[in-house]
């Protein structure tokens, strides 16, 4: 009998943070709908509601228009149950921020910092500082915060928040970042890997299409991947799924600081690809912006760059869709946004390059947004902060 009790508990929970997520996404859901979403009987929703707004998680927003029959109310999280931290750990600088539950920045400050250089225990210390600037900034009490979310570029264990290792950063491997932020700041410790948490982050937000199967690559500073199936993302077992920016190219390539030679991010990321046109050009460019302006002005060395990194890309673009035939293939790039006429340069090669990687194979899009990284590690604090409100309502 208590086995059955709480397995009941906890389908009456796993219901409830579904709901609350749900309101969470879209504010201003009906109940109708919240039935619909979810699958629950209009008694069981009926239930569901009264709980979540007596323990003070939400409130109604109004009535939905009638279709003939009596209005239903809708719903949105209750203002003023708290905020989120968020902390994006990047290779040359880190970002922090506070933001509400809907997902809205209210404060956020950036700092250049070096992972290659810096040891993690300052580094630690520099982001509880940079948070606290934060919090400062809007004057947000500390019981107020209901948790940190923080997006690094390399593995790390979810469960213990345990840094695996970053490429480049050898100081940093195994270190416990997530304990250090839970003693410095008293609060629950989201930690993951930055794509897997952008991934989070679209779903969240409604922009993912296709969550039953669903890729993502992201073209920055470095470069990985990640991948959804059945609405997870799927990690591998030591969180190393994704890792592609470390794939060979290029067998007669430069060394990486991965161990191998030839790595795709070494051609193709921002940093990549200035590096490459100042190793062949003897420049001293210090954007990917200042060599795609040379590119367009006619520099030779500057479009084989270019050009060499759009092959590459095709290539490892071809390879996810091959290998994981996704419905749905999102790609972050700046420089790929700012320069649209070499992302559809990038899909005419990709879609006649095989019968594999035609234009049917997978719907590619490409998102408009500023870097995902802080806004996706408060994502994965969002996600725990309905969750334990849910389990441990105030």
């Amino acid at each position: 009998m208590g086995v059955q009790n709480e397995t009941q508990t906890f389908v009456k929970t796993a219901h409830l943070v579904t709901i609350l997520q749900l309101i969470h996404r879209q504010p201003g859901i009906s109940r109708p709908e919240l039935c619909k979403r979810t699958g629950l009987m209009p008694s069981t929703m009926h239930v569901a509601i009264v709980k979540l707004m007596a323990d003070g998680l939400i409130v109604t927003q109004g009535m939905a228009a009638s279709n003939g029959g009596r209005r239903a109310n809708q719903y949105r999280l209750a203002p003023g149950i708290g905020c989120v931290g968020s902390i994006s750990i990047r290779l040359n600088r880190m970002e922090a921020g506070v933001f509400d539950l809907s997902l809205q920045m209210l404060a956020r400050e950036e700092i250049e910092l070096s992972l290659a250089t810096l040891g993690p225990e300052t580094y630690t210390g520099q982001a509880v500082q940079l948070l606290e600037r934060c919090m400062a900034q809007i004057r947000l009490p500390r019981e107020k915060l209901l948790g940190v979310g923080v997006t690094l570029p390399g593995p790390v264990d979810t469960r213990t928040g345990v840094i695996q290792q970053i490429s480049g950063a050898p100081k940093w491997r195994q270190f416990p970042m997530g304990e250090r932020l839970r003693q410095a700041l008293n609060c629950p410790i989201v930690t993951d890997k930055d794509v897997y948490a952008a991934l989070v982050l679209l779903t969240q937000t409604g922009q993912i299409q296709y969550p039953g199967s669903c890729a993502y690559l992201s073209i920055c500073e470095g470069i990985g991947s990640a991948l959804m199936v059945n609405g997870q993302v799927y990690r591998g077992s030591n969180s190393l799924a994704g890792e592609i920016g470390h794939l060979p190219v290029r067998k007669d390539g430069i060394p990486c600081a991965c161990g191998n030679t030839g790595c795709l991010e070494l051609y193709c990321s921002d940093i990549g690809i200035v590096q490459q046109y100042n190793a062949q050009s003897s420049s001293k460019q210090t954007t990917v912006a200042q060599v795609l302006a040379l590119a367009q002005g006619g520099d030779v060395t500057a479009s084989r760059v270019i050009s060499q990194a759009i092959s590459y890309l095709v290539d490892t673009t071809a390879t996810i869709i091959m290998t994981y035939d996704p419905q749905e293939l999102v790609i972050f790039c700046t420089w790929l946004q700012n320069q649209r006429g070499l992302y559809f340069w990038m899909l005419d090669t990709l879609y006649a390059k095989s019968i594999f990687t035609q234009q049917r194979a997978a719907r590619i899009r490409l998102l408009a947004e500023d870097p995902l990284n802080l806004s996706a590690a408060a994502a994965l604090a969002v996600q725990q902060a309905l969750e334990a409100a849910v389990v441990n309502p105030s």
